[in-house]
């Protein structure tokens, strides 16, 4: 599958950009955190120690296994969320990315309640719906943060087969196929989410009806699509100066 690093050197350069890629586009800020699945063994991720990921470099990359302990032993503190990433890599073999960020134009969905529906043709892959997390009891751990195994699991289950899930006052997690795959999912739901606020403060939005979003997805998540979204992020980078 295009897309998908298949060394872990591969996987760790791979990451950086979709780190930065994600700051650029507004939709990841210093808290917020993306993994890949490790390409060579998939009962673990790759995920940078606690830093702002606009920031992270190769060697800043950690791998953790699915429970969250760093086998590099690097001795760096890791992202207090990480357990989400590890859970839904558990639940979902289909799942080789996973972003958890805090985008503003998600949050309102997740206070009100209010359906997220697949309004523009490059959100078609959300077709199926947005579920909503908002099981955060824990009697360790306190606040809306996911950061037990037990945490974790649930809002893998409230993911279940589905793309992006958001979280109640938090923001959201979405997966992706590839680590290009994911971020042209979160920019989409990102673009969808603003344009559904906007139209229904008109009227209601209709959403993509099931067959035409199944055409668009051929087209959004085929390879061209997604070749040519990365691409042209990766070459904004250089330009910008932001590579490493």
């Amino acid at each position: 599958m295009w897309g998908r690093a298949e060394t872990l050197s591969e996987a760790r350069q791979q990451l950086v950009l979709a780190n930065r890629i994600l700051v650029r586009l507004g939709l990841l800020d210093s808290m917020g955190h993306v993994s890949v699945r490790d390409p060579e063994d998939p009962s673990a991720y790759l995920l940078s120690w606690s830093k702002a990921p606009r920031w992270v470099r190769e060697d800043d990359v950690l791998v953790f296994d699915l429970d969250g302990r760093d086998r590099t032993g690097s001795g760096k503190p890791p992202y207090m969320e990480r357990a989400l990433h590890g859970e839904v890599y558990r639940a979902r073999p289909d799942v080789h990315a996973v972003v958890h960020t805090h985008m503003l134009s998600v949050l309102p969905f997740g206070l009100t309640g209010r359906p997220v529906k697949a309004v523009v043709h490059s959100a078609a892959m959300f077709w199926e719906g947005v579920p909503l997390y908002d099981d955060y009891f824990d009697p360790e751990h306190e606040g809306v943060y996911i950061i037990s195994q037990e945490q974790a699991r649930r809002m893998a289950a409230c993911l279940g087969s589905r793309r992006a899930v958001l979280l109640r006052g938090h923001g959201c997690v979405v997966v992706g196929s590839t680590l290009p795959e994911l971020v042209v999912s979160t920019y989409s739901l990102d673009q969808n989410c603003r344009v559904q606020w906007l139209a229904e403060a008109v009227a209601p939005a209709k959403p993509l009806r099931e067959e035409e979003a199944r055409a668009m997805l051929r087209v959004r998540l085929g390879e061209i699509g997604i070749r040519r979204a990365w691409e042209n992020w990766v070459q904004e980078l250089q330009e910008a100066g932001w590579l490493p």
